[in-house]
């Protein structure tokens, strides 16, 4: 209490402002009080000098005239006027020489006090009277002087009157301000109680309380502040806690996360090694103890982000594979960069002994016969054409071998006996055979022999002595000691072929022709009549079109089909083309092979590449036009032409409208309900359909209207000979007429100038195709030229 009491500082704010308002209030009082006196004082002497003037004005006046004729009775009444009137207690006329002209009232009054004009230098609260002389000048000339003594007391009564007024007032003023300072001193010192009450409060933990002001003065914005920040720290102290809590979680859930992760490099059959940018260890799995047993080898010389095989001691393989750990750098102040750092690296081991092994393995049944171990009809090929480039001047002979009645075994003893006699067979074919030979099994009982470096006697002499060693080989119980034979031929390069596949064709029409003369026998290749050539060519063909579809062997070409009045391309034929492997940069003209892919069955096979292919270049240039696809009458009346379009068109993701099919004629007529059936489920799928070569049939007409085409082209040899037949001007108007009434577009092919363009468009040609607008082409640099241009526009 007593320091309360004497330590200013630790006084009541109440109490500190109601006593600096007083102290202020009176020092404003005192100063107004000066200020009051000061003016009053001013105001006194402002009026006394008036009084003056005036005075000394009218004396000066009245006095002149009085004096100039000395008329002492006039000036002594003037004297007794002036007294009667209060303005003066004492009056005294006088000469220059000092005569009195008249006087009135206390006269000794005029000799107590000194002349004086200063009336600022008065003190008024001490005077009450003042002296005055004034001289009485008639221009130039002295009359005398009057002198006189004016009283002061009404001036100081009305001053100190003032004085008591305004020390009165200013009291009431000061006591009033006093208590409304107290009391608004009171009001405020209660708000920045309640701002401490509730800052207390949240300094305690208790962020509920707010301050309720309603003002937008500076303590209601204080508090409105204050209510935020404690709001705001309320939030953060809230989202502290949630972070505690958040993080709490998030480091359970990273042990767990850690605890899995080991868990699974440790299942895992790969060693896991972690580096750091020293090269020492951080973590390892328990595959690397595994791998490694006697301890990881030393990387601090091996360089990173590349992979290895080693081969240890125990002939173990070892795959390694090293990467670069980057993880982010952190600024001066702990806060992550966002800028790359390396944090170590990380190893990756890999025992790869058995993939190796099976790698091998898969290599050598890629090979070989997985039956016999022999060569397959893949690698003997290869073998074929090593030996001829190897040796091109060299002599070489292919023997065929295909076990006569073969399919008796079988079907007797049992496909595992008969996998028995192949496997003795194959054994007796190396057994026979030198280092430089190579033996094959290239079906079911066919085996090939490629002899080398031998003389067309030794090869004899090699067939004589193999069809003894086959003799050998007998079948056992229900056939009663029946022995295997087989039929052989042989073809010699480069007398009777050039490549592999001619003298496979070759050495397989001799074995033919071994069978021919009654079996267990062996012919050598003879140069028979035509048909045996040809033969022999649609033997080579179907090799060169089974090893073509097999090995993506097939080019598209691409020719556009073009609007008649514009040149506009409206869409591509896609033409098949395989390329020569003996001359490169040429093509197989397509007449060559695609009879024989018919006869034989492969053309569906390729109308399929086709189809597939030309799918893979709409997919991968969302821009180019519809690409027209030749269908043959296999494919079509097969059954599954429309269920693999549809697979193709889904899996690669294009619309039906960029898919044309082209059928000729003959193909709709060779099964027309079929035809009918397979162009709607087409056109079901968003296709357009185009009847080809149309009108070099008699039945065209007739079935035009069966077969729903979207558009037809007409056969070349009606606009090769059109101006000249006309017949065929006439068919042409007739097949121009019915398919604009049935809302068909018309092609007309083998358009090569530009008069043959003119004479289709005056017969209202929509399509042209032609060498005038663009020859066939490889797919790629059609697509990049249009491309180009399209960049370019």
């Amino acid at each position: 209490m007593r320091a309360y009491l004497t330590k200013p500082g630790n006084w009541p704010l109440q109490v500190k402002l109601t006593l600096g308002i007083i102290a202020g209030q009176m020092s404003l009082g005192a100063m107004l009080l000066i200020g009051v006196i000061h003016q009053s004082d001013r105001a006194l002497s402002s009026h006394v000098k008036n009084s003056y003037a005036q005075i000394d004005t009218l004396l000066a006046t009245t006095l002149i005239d009085p004096m100039l004729h000395r008329d002492f009775t006039v000036l002594q009444q003037l004297s007794d006027e002036l007294l009667k009137n209060n303005l003066l207690e004492a009056v005294r006329i006088s000469a220059p020489n000092g005569l009195v002209y008249g006087k009135s009232g206390d006269v000794d009054k005029l000799e107590k006090f000194g002349a004086s004009d200063n009336i600022e230098d008065f003190d008024w609260s001490k005077v009450q009277k003042i002296h005055r002389v004034n001289k009485i000048m008639h221009g130039s000339q002295y009359l005398g002087e009057m002198r006189y003594v004016m009283s002061l007391r009404e001036q100081t009564d009305a001053r100190a009157k003032l004085v008591r007024e305004f020390v009165l007032v200013a009291s009431m003023i000061s006591l009033i301000a006093i208590l409304l300072s107290s009391y608004f001193a009171g009001r405020f010192v209660r708000r920045i109680k309640q701002i401490k009450r509730v800052s207390e409060a949240a300094t305690a933990g208790d962020f509920g309380l707010r301050v309720v002001s309603s003002s937008e003065d500076e303590l209601g914005k204080l508090a409105q502040g204050f209510n935020q920040l404690s709001a705001s720290i309320h939030e953060r102290m809230q989202a502290l806690i949630q972070a505690e809590v958040l993080k709490s979680s998030y480091l359970l859930a990273a042990q767990n996360e850690k605890a899995r992760m080991t868990a699974l490099l440790d299942s895992m059959r790969f060693g896991v090694v972690f580096l750091n940018t020293e090269r020492e260890l951080v973590y390892s799995n328990k595959a690397v103890r595994r791998i490694w047993p006697e301890g990881l080898p030393d990387f601090r010389d091996v360089a990173l982000d590349q992979g290895r095989e080693r081969v240890l001691a125990d002939e173990r393989i070892i795959f390694e594979n090293s990467h670069t750990v980057l993880g982010v750098s952190s600024n001066n102040d702990g806060a992550p960069s966002g800028e790359p750092n390396t944090i170590g690296s990380l190893w990756i081991f890999e025992d790869v002994t058995a993939e190796r092994k099976t790698q091998k393995m898969i290599e050598f049944l890629a090979e070989r016969d997985p039956l016999t171990g022999l060569h397959n009809r893949r690698s003997f090929t290869a073998a074929i054409q090593k030996a001829i480039e190897q040796n091109p001047d060299d002599t070489l002979a292919l023997v065929y071998v295909d076990l006569d009645n073969f399919k008796l075994i079988n079907d007797v003893k049992g496909h595992q006996q008969g996998d028995k006699v192949l496997i003795e067979i194959a054994s007796k074919l190396s057994a026979t055979t030198r280092e430089c030979d190579v033996v094959g099994r290239i079906g079911g009982d066919e085996f090939v022999v490629l002899l080398s470096g031998i003389e067309p006697d030794d090869q004899a002499a090699w067939c004589d002595r193999f069809l003894l060693q086959l003799a050998t080989v007998h079948l056992g119980d229900a056939l009663s000691g029946s022995a295997v034979s087989c039929s052989m031929g042989l073809a010699r390069y480069p007398r009777d072929a050039n490549t592999p596949e001619q003298l496979l064709a070759a050495a397989d029409e001799a074995m033919y022709d071994a069978k021919r003369t009654g079996k267990n026998a062996w012919r050598s290749f003879q140069k028979h009549s035509e048909r045996d050539q040809e033969k022999l060519k649609k033997v080579l063909w179907i090799e060169r079109i089974n090893k073509a579809i097999s090995n993506d062997g097939f080019e598209i070409f691409l020719q556009g089909v073009h609007y008649a009045q514009t040149r506009a391309i409206h869409h591509f034929e896609a033409l098949v083309r395989m390329p020569d492997p003996e001359n490169p940069g040429h093509y197989f003209n397509p007449r060559e092979f695609i009879g024989d892919a018919e006869v034989s069955g492969k053309i569906t096979q390729i109308d399929r590449w086709m189809i597939r292919h030309s799918l893979a270049m709409l997919a991968n240039n969302p821009d180019c036009p519809p690409i027209a696809v030749n269908v043959s009458a296999v494919s079509l009346n097969d059954g599954k032409l429309v269920p693999f379009v549809k697979a193709q068109l889904e899996a690669h993701g294009v619309s039906g409208d960029r898919l044309h099919l082209e059928l000729t004629e003959t193909t709709a007529l060779s099964d027309i309900n079929g035809a009918q059936s397979a162009v709607a489920a087409l056109q079901s799928l968003g296709c357009e359909v185009c009847l080809d070569d149309f009108g070099s049939g008699f039945a065209s007409l007739a079935y035009l209207k069966l077969i729903n085409a979207n558009y037809l082209k007409v056969d070349g040899m009606f606009i090769q000979s059109l101006e000249e037949d006309r017949e065929n001007q006439v068919l042409l108007r007739a097949i121009v007429d019915i398919a604009e009434s049935s809302g068909r577009l018309t092609v007309a092919e083998w358009v090569e100038d530009e008069a043959m363009l003119e004479t289709v468009k005056r017969y209202k040609i929509d399509l042209v195709q032609g060498y005038l607008l663009s020859r066939p082409r490889p797919a790629a640099q059609v697509l990049a030229q249009r491309m180009e241009v399209f960049s370019l526009s």
